[in-house]
């Protein structure tokens, strides 16, 4: 059993067309892309999410034989929505003439939002409110292969069997499949086969809060809309994806690990997972360790990323994107990260719960096994 919390923040953009990209960060006054008449058949998407995260965990070693074992686990999460946002435009058909005009012959959008501010003033509000409530789920089976086989002793505390060395685990796993609905401070509006003309000199009404832009859309859209839905609620998704996982033992103390992660591609209300691929190679002894992990992002294998990590007892550090700092590519970014894993029994005096093995637990389990943490 475990118990888990976290807070999350999600954002993902998908099929975002060059020139809208420009636009967004150029504006509008951009004059290599006037007069050009722009169109897409495609749908973009555009999706944001901020939750806390509670989890339930349950795993249960279903089959053990000989040298093989078998293990499932389920992850059972309660989740509350902090924050929502969401948009989607198909079949766009637009034409920019110039800073001061633009005609949208065409279009179909759909948006959401559910955000910390008051629409009316933009005052920003707790960003640790709850604006909806959903629920997930993680699921996943592991398969190893042990050196030696099981033991059969009988023991009598959780932190006494020794830990099992393995030749190789493989495992394989479905990751947050679940929902977030937003009912507090939410709207959501979509136009079907819209289209409008918009002039600057007509755009009387200035910005002055996120209500004034809903009623400049509604205003320039709804009359010439197909269809028209308004809505004070809407549901989110997570980024659901597929994982596999391979860890093998190469000799005494080292190991080589890959793991694949698959972002699901679904509707227009779902995050997006990127999809990674990585290579770690690593050696590790009770006390220390060391990892040189190189991933793919988005299978663009022209630009890897070499990474390096190193553990001392319970505390590790590492960084990503090593190959920026020593010129093998541009440099764009980078990931420093440091944590510290902590025996909670000991310092609670509660190793009742686990027994009272001393240090022979350090060197009798794997130093990530549950009865050390």
């Amino acid at each position: 059993f475990g118990l888990t919390s976290s807070f999350r923040s999600v954002t993902s953009v998908r099929d975002l067309p060059p020139e809208m990209a420009i636009f967004f960060y150029e504006g509008i006054d951009y004059n290599p892309q006037h007069n050009i008449n722009y169109t897409h058949d495609h749908t973009t998407k555009g999706s944001s999410m901020a939750w806390i995260e509670l989890g339930l965990s349950y795993a249960y070693n279903f089959h053990r034989y000989r040298w093989n074992s078998w293990s499932a686990g389920i992850t059972l999460k309660p989740l509350l929505g902090n924050a929502g946002l969401y948009a989607s435009a198909t079949d766009a058909d637009y034409y920019v003439h110039n800073d001061d005009s633009l005609s949208v012959y065409n279009g179909t959008v759909e948006f959401g939002l559910a955000l910390p501010i008051d629409y009316e003033t933009d005052e920003v509000l707790s960003p640790l409110k709850t604006r909806g409530f959903g629920f997930g789920v993680d699921l996943g089976i592991t398969f190893q292969y042990t050196e030696k086989g099981h033991s059969t002793a009988i023991y009598s505390r959780l932190c006494e069997p020794p830990f099992e060395e393995y030749n190789y685990r493989l495992g394989f796993s479905v990751l947050d499949l679940g929902y977030i609905r937003f009912k507090q401070n939410a709207v959501q509006q979509s136009y079907v086969n819209s289209s409008t003309e918009w002039y600057r000199p007509y755009d009387t009404v200035k910005y002055s809060s996120i209500s004034n832009i809903l009623y400049k859309i509604e205003d320039h859209f709804l009359a010439n809309a197909e269809s028209f839905e308004s809505a004070e609620s809407f549901t989110m998704y997570l980024p659901p994806a597929l994982s596999i996982q391979a860890d093998v033992k190469l000799r005494k103390n080292t190991y080589l690990n890959v793991t694949g992660i698959y972002g699901l591609k679904l509707g227009n209300r779902f995050l997006y997972r990127p999809s990674v691929i990585s290579f770690a190679a690593r050696y590790e002894t009770a006390r220390w360790e060391v990892s040189l992990p190189v991933s793919v992002y988005e299978w663009d294998i022209t630009n890897p990323r070499i990474g390096l990590s190193v553990r001392y007892g319970n505390f590790f550090i590492g960084a990503d994107r090593l190959n920026s700092l020593l010129g093998i590519n541009n440099f764009n970014g980078m990931d420093f990260y440091a944590g510290l894993r902590l025996n909670l029994s000991n310092l609670f005096r509660m190793n009742f719960l686990k027994g009272h093995c001393g240090m022979q637990k350090m060197y009798n389990i794997e130093t990530f096994d549950y009865r050390n943490f």
